[in-house]
């Protein structure tokens, strides 16, 4: 049942059966505003209200023209139907399938007697059991003969019962706040939609909610589903929300939209709406609610006891969205109609039941060999996991864990950070020993960091077939834990070596599953690579730290390593990660980032004093970091005085409380004075909702049969300090060839500069601790919105000519977009020489005149001329190049983000300083076309290798104009020039600057100036700009005190590329026929889908973490086929 929808406002309009004025009367130049705005939805928070689409719906019914086409196979749900119910009648007249609800018994009895006749339409009816209400069991229709489940019921986020008297009148306004005032009638359910799907039901086509202000109620109820439904509309009246208290009125605006939705305007008022532009939500909300606004229900000055308020119809759809493939399994749909459902037998819906919810018994953990599990669908979920106490399970009501819910799938889009406390009684104290470790580890792999002496946590998971690394920085705990295991084989100490600087770690064996075993280490886990010391007599401890390793002169040596480093193979996830470090937590975790989404469960503690003192982060850095990454914390200990039950605490409220020291808990005192030894602590217990485990394991051979062999002897293993797990060979990253639609890239800052190839000083001039933060900041650059600049590869560029080493390289197979030629076109002609296919395009005639007299006995340049029919641009079809030949097709041409036409004097002087407003300033000339770069690009370029632009001022609107193609594109060079831009009107500076790294690439100066940027240190994008745009920067073209008339002011080039991203699956198209012939047709350029350049998933603005470095399926499956040979003819 899948359905791709919504590729433009225009496929919205035409499918809302629209009238024919509507449609054409938005141009091209709107629709791709609107397009832009879209893909910015989700990454920028700007989120907006649009108009264009008022004229095809009438007034303010919300029938959308939707429910006039054929819905065979399609679902509608419509909430509060009224007396007349016409929605529904219309959408059951055209072959939809629909689920009907009204709270007013009134209105269902009209409606019954209205189509008592008709068996298309059954009337079901809830039955009470106690404080439960029945469901039967809904019978699927048969597909394309329309029918309807009429239900008298009200929808919401809760489970209830209202009362509505039996002779009350028909009504359009009656709400559940008019139901629970009243005492005495017929009792009406009330309950959330979620409840009254049935499973064939996998989506939703259309969602009508009108329900006199419980709207946001409604949503909540079935936020699950709403990624799941094609059109949403809903009636907004904020005095209605105000007056039922059913939450904030902004909260229902921005619902939708921050789960990346585009919304409508269904009926007036539209003065406050300027076509194409989308009104901030905020600005057009005040509007609204002053009531001033005019249209049907809304009038200027309205007093403040009016029943309704000022109230508008929204319409939402998802842009550029697949139906999901979320149809559950079933047989085909019946081809006769249910029976009536009033006298069926009822099927139980227990109040207390939830459909995420799982069965009782505990969720099924991965056996040996299966890498992969699905954790922590509900809270509960994770409660049985973490085996807690009976009470603690049945202590939560639905509506606590609907709250949760909720609030992890927004936890991520809106950065409402919480910390929870429902989870404390699951835990022992400050132990951070879950009952998770008491389950069967069979197959499971835990990391303890902070053993202690008595190392609890690492004996009760070997105890129960756990795998386990252990780790602790006193060499007298590590003592004593050897002692009282010495005669269990189930457990080896690894003693590392240190060769010179370098610490040399023995090369682990696997363990075999369900048995027990534990390697452990005498070694503190932080972000950097040291050495520290501790006396050899010490006493044992739970609270020394690095810290107190690095203020000891002498004393047996102790390795400070990454958990990275220790990781084996064999290892591909963690289920439970603990961490105990007195004050070096958030250096831990930042020193195994990229695992920290591939560990099922992570505890920490967490002493803010502690870690002041140690000088080891910010607090607020470690509280956030799992959070912003899309996990759910919970305390693990008290303090929970302040915690409220069901709702998410804000972390800064928490951690002042916390940070003052007046909480009560173990270790937590009132007034604690400033020089108490660990200051207030709390443990903090943290993992992923709705998560599968990747199936990251690497191939290998079959756990082994035996335990391994001590390690102390074993021949040790080389693990220098200057490399890292991520690190590549120097060797540079291998090309695609050819046919091979594939390229991983970028790994690391040294990989992009292999790939460049930058002078070797350069490479070696980045300590791996420099390498680390800006790894570290990639991760964090798209959500936290820390944009930086940043200045590591200056010297790899030659000047201002953004020409990079990269296209000294074999481009065999590679594609180059050259946007701003000037007259020697140095880009295009290296690339050519080296193999790569270009688009290259300079707006001034001049400058193609001379470019083509350079190479006019070269046949691996073609220049293509566009033709001008009345007022579009007609463009021939582009052949595929044969690869690796070399070829380039050079246009006359402007690139923007929109379509017009400007003129050049046929004399003019070459230059590389025109741009698109001088053409437009000249009244005579050569007609040159103004173009989208998306309407140059053939079906058969599916991604391009390294795209320049310099175009004097006009960057911003070049990238706008080719946005979706943005993170099909390797590498990018722009030339940014602040004054260029503001003097052309032509976007903001700051705009052009956040563009790229908001959607998730990283940048960096490619040439300078430099001085203003700190090594490895992102740099914010604020303070960056500000000093460029003052002209008191050095380098090419800036100078101090740069006069206002100077004709380009102070400018840079800016280099940016995706840190891990593959680019895969582009569909291309095989070589073609050489292209040198003529050209046999033409076409008008018109509308490009969005997946006319091959169908890549890519998520805008989302930073693929390290379990998404996918390697091409065929390429796993050729190997996988061919070690299962080896492996028999090893036997054989």
């Amino acid at each position: 049942m899948g359905w791709v929808v919504n590729r433009t406002i225009r496929d919205v309009m035409l499918d809302q059966l629209c009238p024919e004025q509507v449609t054409k009367n938005m141009s091209e130049a709107d629709r791709e505003v609107l397009e832009r705005e879209r893909l910015r939805n989700a990454t920028r928070g700007e989120l907006g209200i649009f108009g264009e689409m008022q004229a095809c719906f009438k007034g303010n019914t919300l029938m959308p023209g939707f429910l006039e086409r054929d819905g065979a196979g399609q679902f509608v749900v419509d909430i509060g139907l009224g007396y007349d119910a016409k929605e529904t009648r219309l959408a059951v007249k055209n072959g939809f399938v629909v689920l009907s609800f009204d709270l007013l018994p009134t209105n269902i009895r009209l409606f019954q007697q209205a189509v008592k006749d008709d068996s298309r339409y059954v009337f079901v009816e809830l039955q009470k059991q106690g404080e439960q209400w029945v469901l039967p069991e809904l019978q699927q229709p048969p597909a394309g003969s329309g029918f309807a489940y009429v239900f008298n019921a009200a929808i919401a986020d809760e489970e209830t019962t209202i009362r509505f008297p039996e002779n009350a009148a028909r009504s359009y306004t009656q709400s559940i706040l008019d139901g629970k005032r009243n005492g005495a009638g017929i009792e009406v359910p009330v309950l959330p939609l979620r409840k009254f799907l049935p499973k064939w039901l996998g989506h939703i086509d259309y969602l009508k909610v009108d329900t006199q202000g419980y709207e946001l109620k409604v949503l909540n109820g079935c936020f699950d589903m709403l990624q799941h439904t094609r059109y949403i509309a809903y009636e907004f009246s904020p005095w209605l929300m105000k007056r039922a208290h059913s939450g904030s009125p902004m909260e229902l605006l921005q619902l939708l939209p921050t789960m990346g939705s585009l919304c409508y305007t269904a009926s007036p008022p539209h003065e406050h709406l300027r076509a194409g532009i989308p009104w901030p939500i905020e600005t057009w909300y005040k509007h609204l609610d002053e009531g001033k606004s005019t249209g049907p229900g809304i009038k200027h000055n309205v007093p403040p006891n009016d029943p309704y308020g000022p109230w508008v119809d929204i319409f939402c759809y998802w842009p550029f969205r697949d139906a999901p493939n979320s149809q559950t399994a079933a047989a085909p749909p019946p081809t006769s109609l249910p029976t009536p459902m009033t006298q069926a037998a009822p099927k139980a819906y227990p109040l207390a039941s939830s459909q995420s919810q799982q069965p009782q018994s505990p969720p099924q953990l991965p056996q040996a060999g299966d890498t992969t599990w699905v954790i922590n669908r509900t809270i509960q979920d994770v409660m049985l996991d973490q085996l807690c106490p009976e009470q603690v399970t049945k202590n939560m009501s639905e509506a606590d864990r609907e709250v949760l819910e909720r609030e992890r799938l927004r936890n991520a889009t809106r950065g409402e950070l919480g910390i929870f406390g429902e989870m404390q009684a699951c835990f022992k104290g400050n132990t951070l020993m879950p009952g998770f470790l008491e389950r069967d580890g069979a197959g499971q792999f835990v990391v303890d960091i902070g053993l202690g002496y008595d190392a609890k946590e690492t004996r009760l998971a070997v105890k129960n077939g756990f795998v386990v690394l252990s780790f602790d920085l006193l060499p007298t705990n590590i003592r004593l834990f050897q002692q009282a295991v010495k005669d269990d084989s189930r457990y080896v100490f690894v003693e590392l070596q240190k060769q010179g600087e370098q610490w040399v770690l023995p090369e682990l064996q696997q363990p075999p599953a369900g048995s027990g075993f534990a390697y452990v280490f005498n070694a503190a886990i932080a972000d950097e690579e040291t050495t520290i010391r501790f006396p050899e007599n010490a006493a044992r401890s739970y609270t020394q730290s690095i810290l107190d390793g690095k203020r000891n002169g002498a004393g047996i040596e102790v390795p400070v390593l990454p958990l990275r480093k220790f990781l084996p193979k064999w290892l591909g996830h963690i289920d439970y990660l603990k961490v105990d470090t007195q004050g070096y937590e958030l250096k831990v975790l930042n020193g195994c980032f990229d695992m920290l989404q591939h560990t099922r469960y992570i505890a920490y503690e967490f002493s803010p004093w502690l870690m002041k003192r140690a000088h080891s982060g910010s607090p607020m850095e470690l509280l956030q970091l799992l959070p912003t990454m899309g996990s759910l914390c919970y305390t693990a200990s008290p303090p929970h005085e302040h915690l409220r039950a069901g709702i998410p605490w804000p972390i800064e409220t928490w951690y002042k409380h916390l940070d003052e020291g007046k909480s009560t808990g173990p270790g937590i005192k009132h007034n604690v004075p400033p020089n108490d030894p660990y200051g207030p602590w709390v443990d903090i217990f943290c993992y992923w909702p709705f998560r599968d485990a990747p199936n990251s394991q690497t191939a290998a051979a079959p756990p082994p049969t035996s335990l391994p062999t001590p390690m102390t002897q074993a021949a040790p293993k080389a693990y220098p300090l200057a490399s890292s797990q991520s690190q590549q060979p120097q060797s540079p990253p291998q090309l695609p060839q050819a046919g091979d639609t594939t390229w991983v890239i970028n790994r690391t800052i040294q990989d992009v500069m292999l790939d460049q190839l930058c002078p070797e000083q350069v490479t070696k001039n980045m300590s791996e601790a420099d390498r680390e933060v800006l790894e570290r900041e990639r991760l964090r650059n798209a959500t936290r919105g820390e944009l930086g600049i940043f200045g590591e590869m200056q010297a790899c560029f030659k000047g201002n000519t953004l020409m990079p080493g990269f296209l000294e390289r074999d481009g065999a197979g590679q594609f180059v977009v050259d946007i701003g030629l000037g007259y020697d076109a140095k880009e295009t002609r290296l690339a050519v020489k080296n193999g790569f296919v270009v688009l290259s395009f300079d707006l001034l005639p001049t400058n193609i005149r001379l470019f083509q007299q350079a190479v006019k006995d070269d046949s691996r340049y073609v220049f293509v001329e566009l033709q001008k029919q009345g007022e579009q641009w007609v463009l021939p079809e582009l052949q595929q190049p044969p690869a690796g030949s070399g070829f380039a097709y050079v246009f006359n041409a402007a690139i923007a983000d929109e379509e017009t036409t400007i003129r050049f004097p046929e004399n003019a002087a070459r230059s590389y300083t025109q741009s698109i407003l001088d053409g437009k300033r000249n009244g005579a000339g050569i007609e040159v076309p103004v173009l989208p770069l998306r309407k140059f690009l053939p079906k058969w370029l599916g991604h391009i290798d390294y795209l320049k632009v310099d175009t004097q001022g006009y960057e911003l609107k070049v990238l706008n104009g080719c946005l979706d193609m943005l993170q099909r594109t390797r590498y990018i060079a722009y030339e940014f020039s602040p004054w260029l831009m503001k003097r052309a009107h032509s976007g903001n500076p700051m705009e052009l600057l956040q563009l790229l790294p908001t959607m998730g690439s990283l940048c960096y100066t490619a040439s300078p100036p430099f001085e203003y940027l700190r090594a490895g240190i992102p740099w914010p994008i604020e303070t960056w700009y500000k000093h460029l745009d003052e002209g008191k920067s050095t380098g090419p073209g800036i100078k101090h005190n740069v006069p206002p008339n100077d004709p380009y002011g102070p400018w840079v080039d800016i280099f940016c590329y995706w840190p891990f991203r593959d680019v895969s699956s582009f569909q291309i198209e095989p070589p073609t026929v050489s292209p040198f012939g003529s050209f046999a047709g033409t076409e008008v350029v018109g509308v490009v889908d969005s997946d006319s350049h091959g169908n890549v998933r890519v998520s805008a603005g989302i930073v693929p973490f390290p379990h998404e470095w996918r390697t091409h399926e065929l390429t796993f499956l050729v190997g996988l086929i061919f070690g299962a040979c080896c492996v028999k003819c090893l036997r054989a």
